[in-house]
């Protein structure tokens, strides 16, 4: 369904490595939409005189339809490929990379993970407070707006809804930000970033009278983001296979149906001898994989 060409309004889909700037509009835009969650539970709250929270009344609608459903689908079969490929390939790729782990030690934790990614991670959470996530948050589900001489996007809009879940906010926030963001912009923004995101969501609930700090306090909100670490960096790592693949190659390989098939579903031969090949594709990848290679280093599973 299209209900507006916002195209005319001068929003435009992103590609590549974002600014700040960028990510922050986004952040901002992420702070809209959980804040929508926050209010609509704690209104309801209110009005039953109990907890009330989203997937007690609409659990039919924010079923999980990727990690851990029993139904194999085309969006199944090119995230379990992603984690062999990555179990296979990727992470054998680097040895330049220092560690404290041996290899062995280090699949068997990103195997670890990737099975608390399946079984519960992206799921409703015990401890940390859940909002509706938009689910699958990365460049190719924002569109931008930039005026004509302004270098710097102003706002965005977050499309695709599809695989909504009902998890911890931190979910959309991470893994946006490890696919749209390098490693140099993550260490010199995360921080700044995620106080954004905190401030906007802040900023909203106090437009309806109530006190984020009551319901989601910062301290708590960095724990979460701590935690699903784990899970944001096995996503992006499963999703940049193909989302990094060098564009004008893509656009050859998306001609033949067969071998989009065959490369999605069934064996990424073809991108791993680009993969294999020094350059962007590589070097994305390679900061993801240190990028997991220091939480399962510094943490437990």
């Amino acid at each position: 369904m299209i209900f507006d060409d916002v195209s005319l309004k001068n929003y435009k889909s992103v590609s590549g490595s974002l600014s700040y700037e960028t990510i922050r509009v986004v952040f901002k835009q992420l702070a809209k939409m959980h804040a929508c969650s926050l209010l609509y539970e704690e209104i309801q709250t209110q009005k039953q005189g109990k907890p009330l929270r989203i997937d007690e009344k609409y659990n039919d609608y924010i079923q999980e339809t990727i990690l851990g459903s029993e139904e194999m689908n085309d969006i199944n079969k090119l995230f379990i490929l992603g984690v062999r490929t990555n179990m296979k390939y990727i992470l054998d790729s680097f040895p330049d990379i220092p560690r404290k782990l041996t290899r062995e030690e280090f699949k068997d934790k990103v195997m670890q993970a990737y099975k608390a990614l399946f079984n519960e991670n992206i799921r409703k959470n015990p401890k940390f407070r859940n909002v509706l996530c938009q689910g699958d948050c990365w460049g190719g589900n924002v569109l931008i707006r930039k005026e004509d001489d302004d270098q710097f996007a102003d706002d965005a809009y977050i499309i695709d809804y599809q695989l909504t879940r009902y998890c911890p906010p931190a979910h959309d926030l991470l893994v946006f930000m490890y696919m749209a963001a390098t490693k140099e912009t993550r260490q010199k923004y995360m921080s700044r970033l995620l106080r954004v995101y905190y401030q906007e969501l802040d900023d909203i609930l106090e437009r309806y009278d109530h006190d984020l700090k009551k319901i989601y306090a910062y301290e708590e909100f960095l724990e979460c983001v701590e935690y699903m670490k784990y899970s944001a960096l096995c996503i992006s790592l499963c999703y940049m296979q193909i989302t990094n693949y060098p564009a004008e190659k893509m656009m050859e390989l998306m001609k033949d149906e067969e071998r989009t098939t065959y490369a999605f579903s069934i064996d990424r031969k073809e991108l791993m001898e680009e993969f294999e090949k020094e350059g962007p594709y590589r070097h994305r990848i390679k900061e993801i994989v240190e990028d997991l290679y220091k939480v399962c280093e510094n943490d437990s599973i």
